[in-house]
């Protein structure tokens, strides 16, 4: 089966910076639909097959493949004896050979505490839930050694996932004892909404003494008071090892909840991945492991995760496994229906109970089986099924943090990995796994036999409506970053191996960069018209509410777009949302980089108000005036 398209093409900027994955997408471009090559293709091939050999070697060393079965077929058929080859087969270097499905936490956690053990010199955590539980506190023992042993150690914890923590499970929080009022009601809201059997009923939090020394110890870094809607969950150590996937961190993981991360040792695929997060690099098509990520805010805002599950499954010919958490993205549920409909054998196995929205889980389902004249296979999970796993034509697997919710697909920071290899040992184990699973769920043939009250409908709608709610009004209620900045977090992200010391400047081709990671700004936007810079109020006046908003958003995007971000070219200006990647795209209400500059330095020392220009440098009218000089 082909790899779905690209979701966007690369840009001059990606380009610019070629890496193996590049080169592989290049080939695979020459060789499509062609039975020979001339004397030019083939030169071009073997120049860039030589790279890859000597780049995988480098890095990872030894020749390794990262190209799809075909590509590579095809490569071997056309220039058989190129030494790659000969290295390839000697050492056994395809790829996905060494990539490992980690199913259940028990296997999960176990590799993170290696990975953690084994660091010598830096760990990078990602994670929207830490509960502060028995394995909570094992990981977060584990880090104080590395760091207490020289690691340097990073950590992006979404504040976002603190309502979960005091709303599930032991309803302890690791890095947020204290919450919000806005936050504590809806906890409260979630708590009541799931009244779960088990779990702990008093959600007052216990001081945890570890959590202090890790916030004091000069080796880590810790960002956890930001709502910054990321949902992923990755691990990095050293910069050659890599585990990704749907796990946050809870004891519920090793008890009863079903899920998986994927575990890769490449350097260089750890580079590709950090690539990936930072907008350096594009989905490169030819490969045989690629990301596919949803990432807000960064240099170019990415939504991938919908359009490549909309591709898999209209690509589908014989048969679709989703093992899935949680679903609601109407547009997903269309292409599940089309892909049954159109003769595709799809299975869909889904807790039986969700821990939340499980009303809406039942309501798509019924439709998908109603829809379908039960062509679909449901298989009702036993127990609580946390996965987002996609299996398509016993080849593809699409594994990651990405439901398939309107949260997961619109609004959420997500990271999945695609491989694409029939005979890949990961390959066999997930279809393995996916018929154990089966066998024990309860096939559900008709949608009588998914239960259904009377007010399930109201609370489907609910259900729909409620994470939206909360996101997007928790957004702008956490607390100024007080351990790092942003510009601090994009960094950390972007740097590979190979670019430690390399400015944004080269990154970015040339392009002009202003970098504000040299000086640490902390800060809070709170809508409708107030922001807070390094614990400074400010208050916009002079202008509408829809012009407040914008400009907020405007400041809010300098500030989460880090030191990467805030990039000049001639006179275009940073936009509300996101531009592309050639600068062409340009918003009506901007400040350009220079005066974006200019203002987050004014509002981090001034006493007194700012005055923002429109285009030709003309006043406005529209002042950002200190809390201290406005009345009442």
């Amino acid at each position: 089966m082909n790899m779905p398209e690209t979701v966007e093409r690369p840009s001059q900027a990606s380009q610019d910076h070629e890496n193996v994955f590049d080169k592989i997408e290049a080939i695979a471009h020459i060789l499509e639909g062609k039975k020979e090559l001339t004397a030019e293709e083939t030169e071009q091939v073997t120049k860039m097959l030589n790279e890859v050999s000597d780049e995988t070697k480098r890095l990872d060393g030894k020749v390794r493949s990262f190209f799809q079965d075909e590509v590579l077929a095809r490569i071997r058929i056309l220039l058989p004896e190129h030494p790659f080859f000969k290295e390839l087969d000697a050492n056994s270097g395809e790829f996905v050979d060494s990539v490992d499905l980690l199913i259940g936490g028990q296997a999960a956690f176990a590799r993170i505490m290696d990975g953690i053990r084994s660091a010598q010199q830096s760990i990078f955590i990602n994670i929207f839930i830490w509960r502060d539980d028995q394995i909570g506190n094992r990981i977060a023992a584990e880090v104080l050694a590395a760091a207490d042993r020289g690691v340097k150690v990073t950590i992006e914890k979404d504040r976002l996932g603190a309502i979960f923590e005091h709303a599930e499970q032991g309803k302890q929080s690791f890095f947020h004892k204290e919450l919000l009022p806005e936050e504590i009601q809806k906890a409260r809201f979630v708590d009541a909404a799931y009244n779960r059997a088990g779990e702990a009923v008093d959600a007052e939090q216990k001081i945890n003494p570890l959590v202090q020394k890790l916030l004091e110890h000069p080796n880590i870094t810790i960002r956890h008071n930001a709502v910054r809607n990321d949902h992923s969950k990755y691990y990095i150590f050293d910069n050659t090892r890599l585990i990704t996937g749907g796990m946050n961190i809870g004891d519920e993981y090793q008890k009863e909840w079903h899920d998986y991360m994927v575990e890769a040792n490449s350097p260089l695929l750890v580079r590709k991945f950090r690539e990936r997060l930072s907008g350096q690099d594009d989905f490169d098509k030819g490969s045989s492991i690629e990301f596919s990520l949803n990432l807000p805010s960064t240099l170019v805002e990415k939504k991938e995760i919908k359009p490549m599950v909309q591709q898999l499954l209209s690509n589908a010919h014989k048969e679709i496994i989703i093992e899935m958490a949680y679903f609601g993205d109407s547009d997903i549920t269309n292409a599940i229906i089309e892909a049954a409909n159109r003769g595709v054998d799809v299975t869909i196995i889904v807790p039986r109970q969700a821990n939340i929205q499980d009303a809406l889980n039942r309501r798509i389902i019924r439709e998908i089986l109603q829809k379908t004249d039960n062509r679909a296979k449901v298989y009702l999970f036993p127990r609580m099924l946390h996965a987002k796993l996609i299996h398509v034509d016993e080849q593809l697997t699409f594994v990651g943090s990405a439901n398939l919710n309107e949260e997961a697909t619109e609004r959420l920071a997500e990271t999945n990995v695609l491989i694409n290899d029939a005979n890949a040992p990961l390959t066999q184990e997930v279809r393995k796994q996916l018929l154990d699973d089966m066998a024990m769920s309860t096939h559900a043939r008709s949608s009588n036999e998914i239960e259904w009250g009377i007010l399930d409908g109201v609370t489907a709608y609910g259900e729909q409506y409620a994470g939206k709610f909360t996101s997007n009004s928790l957004r702008s209620i956490g607390k100024p970053e007080s351990s790092a900045s942003r510009a601090d977090s994009l960094q950390a992200r972007a740097k590979p191996m190979e670019q430690e010391k390399q400015d944004s400047s080269d990154l970015l081709a040339g392009k002009q960069a202003i970098n504000l990671a040299e000086t640490k700004y902390e800060v809070a936007v709170n809508p409708p018209a107030t922001i807070v810079v390094n614990g400074r109020r400010w208050r916009l006046e002079g202008m509408s509410g829809n012009a407040k908003g914008a400009t907020l958003n405007i400041l809010k995007a300098v500030w989460d777009r880090g030191n990467l971000e805030l990039v000049i070219k001639g006179t275009k200006r940073i936009g509300i949302g996101y531009f592309s990647k050639d600068f062409s795209q340009e918003k009506q209400a901007s400040l350009n980089g220079t005066q974006a500059k200019k203002l987050l330095e004014h509002l981090a020392t001034s006493n007194e108000p700012f005055l923002i220009p429109d285009k030709d440098k003309k006043p406005t009218g529209v002042h950002i005036v200190p809390m201290s000089l406005v009345s009442g």
